[in-house]
């Protein structure tokens, strides 16, 4: 789908950003200097567009909704094809490779063998495997099962908004509930077993993958998830910046003033004498009128059925159709809208 011809672009930003500070129009005639100069205004201005202060007369900051999409995790089932040794800590399989998660990264799974659950280390092949534990041994042809324990979040992961809840062929009325890990480390050590999960917890990774890489996180399900179940959640998204390859800021044509005026301020502030607080005053004034219309276009109509099973009459409507008393109403100044 095309963009809107209206939304703003990064090198709309340029282009504003050096008419205000008195660089070429063109940036391709800029300094490296200038180049990082720009970018890192474009970086300032879009974190305080992104994550803002509260607007005047508000006590909270607004939490934009193209910053909490929904998406879909997938659980993997129990492997138990073929047969393991284990010598040392060291696990080969025969008959059977190790599933793809195994070798993204291979703390995510644990070893049940021998009547021990052993979590994994480390990951050297398709058929091996250590234990953290090398002091684990097997006798060949033993039987085991493999299970994955922890699933990493996405890369813009910023926390979850919710219950994770079940997307098909599961009739549980509630969503998968979240808890402390502390939680689900207590319910494991009663019930370790694998079955439909109910409750979730969000842990940080503690480890690093590599030195460019920053924080990222993990989730974990109680009890340990025994198939393949199709979960959907919605959660905070940590935003990008914008360039030549991504040109696009989030939020779309509406949001395109707001970046814009964001990115004069903090360039009058940063490479300009800043004299100039109207700029301040009209990213503030766009701020405002963005959050108003976010709040109008994603705000429900309605806060649903009040579902307290109260027996009286005046609180609930019949269904005609079935004789079922479950549609409960709000009272509003002794009356129920509609009735």
């Amino acid at each position: 789908m095309a963009e809107s011809s209206l939304s703003i672009k990064y090198s709309d930003l340029q282009r504003e950003i050096g008419m205000e500070v008195g660089y070429d129009r063109d940036s391709d005639n800029w300094t490296t200097q200038q180049t990082a100069d720009v970018d890192h205004i474009i970086r300032q201005a879009l974190r305080s567009v992104y994550r803002p202060a509260p607007i005047p007369g508000a006590n909270i900051a607004h939490e934009w909704s193209f910053l909490r999409p929904v998406t879909t995790i997938t659980t993997d089932a129990l492997y138990t094809t073929g047969t393991v040794t284990v010598a040392s800590g060291v696990v080969t399989l025969v008959t059977g490779t190790w599933p793809s998660y195994v070798s993204e990264d291979a703390s995510q799974a644990e070893l049940v063998v021998g009547g021990s659950t052993y979590p994994v280390g480390s990951y050297q092949s398709s058929t091996q495997i250590t234990l953290l534990d090398t002091s684990a041994t097997a006798t060949a042809g033993s039987s085991y099962t493999l299970r994955r324990v922890w699933y990493l979040l996405p890369d813009d992961f910023a926390g979850i908004n919710g219950p994770i809840t079940y997307d098909s062929d599961f009739t549980r009325y509630q969503g998968i509930e979240e808890r402390s890990e502390a939680d689900i480390r207590v319910a494991r050590q009663n019930d370790n077993t694998a079955n439909k999960p109910f409750y979730f917890a969000i842990v940080p990774k503690a480890e690093v993958e590599s030195t460019v890489e920053g924080q990222r996180w993990r989730l974990t399900f109680h009890p340990i998830p025994d198939a393949a179940y199709v979960l959907r959640y919605r959660y905070n998204r940590s935003p990008e910046t914008i360039g030549d390859s991504n040109p696009y800021p989030l939020g779309g044509e509406v949001l395109g003033e707001v970046i814009l005026s964001a990115c004069l301020w903090e360039a009058n502030k940063r490479l300009d004498d800043g004299n100039k607080p109207t700029l301040k005053q009209e990213f503030v004034e766009r701020l405002v009128a963005a959050v108003h219309h976010d709040r109008r276009q994603f705000t429900p109509d309605s806060l649903g059925t009040n579902s307290d099973p109260n027996t009286s009459t005046d609180n609930y409507m019949v269904d005609q159709g079935t004789g079922r008393r479950d549609f409960y109403y709000v009272k509003v100044n002794g009356v129920i809208p509609g009735k």
